[in-house]
């Protein structure tokens, strides 16, 4: 018998898994704090989602009405969507 030819010859190749990271700037900060971590990411073959916080990115002022609830629903949210397209969150 040819030993090439045996079904345990044929192995699949494995699949890596889809890496996602979710990256979340600080109070005062904005997407451009995580910029070069996500480019850093993103040549790794990671999938990241730079999000920007609800009120963030505008005027000091936009702030105001919002607090940690706005922030923790966003986030919560991110990453909902970030782990139906990833095999592993981050």
């Amino acid at each position: 018998m040819d030993i090439s030819q045996s079904p345990q010859s044929f192995s699949q190749p494995q699949k890596k898994p889809v890496v996602g990271v979710l990256l979340v700037h600080g109070l005062n900060g904005g997407r451009s704090d995580m910029a070069e971590l996500e480019t850093l990411l993103q040549e790794r073959g990671w999938l990241t989602n730079n999000m920007l916080l609800p009120g963030h990115g505008t005027r000091v002022g936009d702030l105001i009405p919002i607090g940690w609830e706005e922030w923790t629903q966003a986030v919560q949210q991110e990453l909902r969507d970030l782990k139906q397209r990833c095999d592993v969150v981050f």
